[in-house]
C-alpha cells in the first residue's frame, strides 16, 4: 500500500499513508522502550523488535496491540527483553536478542523457545538464504555462526586460510552463495562460498581520510536495478554498484 512505517527512539511506531490518514502516531500502553523493524506476517500483523519488551504486535486491521516480553515484565528484567532484530518465517518469528541468544516465537501459540545462546553482546541482524541456512551474526568469540540443518559452521576456508568473521551487522545473499557482509568497523565483504574468496570492499576507500570512514554498516538493500544500498554509521549512504564499486 505504500505505506510507509517509521520506528521511533523510544516513543513508539509512526506511519505515513498516502491513501489514508496523512499521519498516524501508534505505541503501546506500556513501556516498551527502542522500537527497532518491523516485519509483516502472513497475516497482516507487524511485529516489531522493541527494547525492553520483547516484541509488539499491531493488527491494522483492528487496531489491536500487544506485547509478547521474552521473561516477565518487571524490575530487573530490562535487559532480558532487549530484541535487537526479528526474521519472520512462516508462523514463527526469529528473535536476536542483546545477550547473544536467538529465540524462536510461536504466532500460534504465543511462546518463545530458546534455539541459540552465545551468551554475549548483541545480535544485529539474522538472515535465512537462499539454501534455509540460517545467518548468526554474533558479537561472541565465535563470530559468524551458519545453522546449515544440525551443523553450526564457524569457520570458513577463503583465500587458501582459514578464517572467522567477527562483528558482522548486516548480511544479503547477491547471488546464491555470494554474500555481501557488513561489519561494525569500515569493512564490507564480499564473500564467495563456492570459491572459497573474501575480499574487503571498503578498501576501495583507504585514500580516505580519518574523518571519511564509513564506520559500522547498518543496512544493505538491493533496487530492481540491481544497485546495492550501503547505510553507515559514519559516513552516510553508498552505491555498490553491479561490478562491486563503492559510490558516496
Amino acid at each position: 500500500d505504500q505505506t510507509l512505517w517509521v520506528g521511533t527512539y523510544s516513543a513508539g511506531i509512526n506511519y505515513h499513508s498516502p491513501f489514508h490518514k496523512s499521519f498516524f502516531y501508534l505505541t503501546s500502553d506500556k513501556f516498551a522502550g527502542i522500537f527497532g523493524k518491523g516485519q509483516e506476517d502472513r497475516y497482516g500483523n507487524m511485529w516489531f523488535a522493541t527494547e525492553g519488551s520483547g516484541l509488539f504486535k499491531y493488527n491494522p486491521q483492528t487496531g489491536e496491540r500487544h506485547l509478547y516480553p521474552i521473561k516477565p515484565i518487571r524490575e530487573g528484567n530490562y535487559e532480558a527483553n532487549i530484541i535487537k532484530s526479528i526474521l519472520i518465517k512462516g508462523d514463527s518469528i526469529f528473535c536476536a536478542t542483546h545477550f547473544g541468544s536467538v529465540y524462536l516465537f510461536s504466532i500460534s501459540s504465543q511462546q518463545y523457545k530458546l534455539l541459540y545462546d552465545f551468551k554475549y553482546n548483541d545480535i544485529y541482524s539474522l538472515y535465512i538464504d537462499s539454501r534455509q541456512r540460517l545467518w548468526i551474526p554474533t558479537n561472541s568469540d565465535e563470530g559468524l555462526v551458519v545453522i546449515d540443518g544440525d551443523r553450526q559452521i564457524r569457520t570458513i576456508t577463503a583465500n587458501g586460510k582459514q578464517r572467522s568473521f567477527s562483528h558482522i551487522t548486516q548480511i544479503h545473499e547477491v547471488e546464491p552463495d555470494l554474500f555481501l557482509l557488513g561489519a561494525l568497523q569500515d569493512s564490507l565483504y564480499l564473500y564467495d562460498m563456492k570459491k572459497q574468496t573474501v575480499r574487503n570492499l571498503a578498501s576501495q576507500l583507504k585514500s580516505l581520510s580519518q574523518s571519511d570512514k564509513i564506520g559500522s554498516i547498518t543496512t544493505i538493500l538491493q533496487d530492481s536495478k540491481g544497485f546495492f544500498w550501503i547505510s553507515t554509521s559514519k559516513n552516510g549512504l553508498y552505491r555498490l554498484n553491479t561490478d562491486f564499486q563503492l559510490v558516496k
